[in-house]
């Protein structure tokens, strides 16, 4: 007797992945800093030329090619330390120089810096601010912790303002008011000696020149009243000098 076996074959169909998120994540992204690169990792504070206190300088650049990436530096001495630029949005390729001042002395065991990096997308992107920036998602951000150090040497190229800069050339979007744009830095041209030779100064003990006059006349008191005395004179004899006159042509005729 045949016994015979039924095979019953389920098909069973491929689910359809979901859609693709138009935001970009932290996994797409090339390091655990969102494409941000920084250099050095560590703050070194050094006394600064012309003001009191230390400053620092910290580089970012975006190297991710895929789309903008927001930066956020934060520390647990906001009242002592001036953070420029401490918000704003790189584009891709461009970098940003970030300077760090504090006019106390630092305090390497205790003071902390964090920057936050995320990326963005193109509408994430327009007008980054302070209070845009805490609507984002906290889950997309990735931390990165800096220390600080003390340096005994004087800064060489430090600028005294933050400065971006791009490969392509032009300057990314940066926010209103905390992140500077890149400007030139204008050309110093080297002191030189003047051919000229200085006119030699006048003594302070001679006098100056009298001005040039056309004529000088020096008039004392006596000669003003010589002057009157001879014009009274004069005005006394006229009358009697008339008549003599008459007398003489009355005996010629």
């Amino acid at each position: 007797m045949s016994r015979s076996v039924t095979t019953t074959t389920t098909a069973f169909s491929t689910p359809t992945p979901p859609p693709a998120s138009t935001t970009p994540t932290l996994s797409t992204l090339p390091s655990a800093r969102g494409g941000v690169t920084l250099t050095p990792s560590t703050l070194f504070f050094a006394p600064t030329r012309s003001t009191v206190g230390v400053i620092a300088k910290i580089t970012l650049q975006n190297a991710h090619d895929a789309g903008a990436v927001g930066f956020k530096i934060k520390t647990n001495a906001p009242a002592r330390y001036s953070v420029k630029p401490v918000l704003g949005v790189l584009l891709p390729g461009a970098v940003v120089h970030v300077l760090v001042r504090s006019e106390a002395p630092i305090q390497p065991d205790h003071d902390r810096f964090l920057l936050q990096t995320i990326p963005l997308s193109d509408e994430e992107a327009q007008r980054m601010d302070p209070a845009k920036w805490r609507t984002l998602d906290r889950s997309r951000m990735a931390d990165t912790f800096i220390s600080c150090k003390a340096s005994p040497t004087r800064p060489r190229t430090l600028s005294s303002s933050s400065s971006y800069t791009s490969s392509t050339g032009s300057p990314p979007r940066t926010t209103s008011g905390i992140a500077a744009s890149s400007a030139p830095a204008a050309s110093h041209r080297p002191l030189s000696k003047s051919k000229s030779k200085p006119n030699p100064a006048r003594p302070s003990s001679s006098p100056p020149p009298p001005p040039a006059t056309t004529s000088q006349i020096r008039v004392t008191k006596l000669d003003l009243l010589v002057f009157s005395f001879v014009c009274l004179v004069l005005g006394g004899i006229m009358p009697y000098s008339a008549s003599f006159l008459h007398l003489l042509s009355l005996r010629s005729i």
